[in-house]
């Protein structure tokens, strides 16, 4: 899929048929930064084989990001800041960060909260034996995140990155899961 039609489709997948809501409203009375940590497993489309890797991210849901614009807690809409490692063994090591918009969806059964997530990253590749090379990315995901108390979070996601180069792809779908802590200020 070309990156144009990429981000449209990411967006409209953000937008079509999820009507403003609260669906994070139990779990975030309190406006707070969430710090969590975990691994993955990735498939990178293009090389056949699989990598592993690990996960940082700090998610900041609706009500943190209510602090300042009111609009965007209404429409339950978060963010979350990522970084990822990815070591193909023998092969390369695939790193970046990357900032998505997430739009939470209504909470469904055990306190699991759903959403669909849109952003843009920053990645690098280095094959081994040769320079680093880096490029923007476009990122799709879906999860959920579970809340199992006031101060701890567990999140699973599936991402699709596209990380293309002119000659050759690390584009890559990875299933996440990571677990934090309320980050106090």
């Amino acid at each position: 899929m070309s990156m144009p039609r990429f981000i449209v489709a990411s967006a409209l997948a953000l937008a079509i048929g999820f009507g403003p809501g609260r669906a994070l409203a139990a779990a975030d009375d309190e406006a707070r930064l969430f710090v969590a940590v975990g691994g993955h497993f990735a498939h990178i489309y293009e090389h056949p084989e699989s990598a592993l890797g690990f996960d940082a991210a700090c998610v900041f849901p609706p009500a943190t990001v209510g602090q300042f614009s009111e609009t965007l807690e209404e429409l339950d809409l978060g963010f979350a800041l990522g970084y990822q490692r990815s070591v193909m063994k023998g092969k390369a090591i695939v790193e970046g960060m990357e900032i998505t918009l997430r739009r939470y969806l209504d909470a469904g059964p055990a306190g699991l909260v759903p959403f669909l997530a849109f952003g843009l990253g920053q990645n690098a590749v280095k094959p081994v034996g040769e320079d680093a090379r880096s490029t923007w990315s476009a990122v799709l995901s879906a999860g959920a995140e579970w809340r199992f108390s006031s101060r701890f979070l567990m999140q699973m996601e599936l991402l699709s990155r596209s990380v293309e180069f002119s000659n050759d792809s690390f584009s890559m779908t990875t299933f996440t899961l990571t677990f934090g802590t309320r980050f106090d200020a």
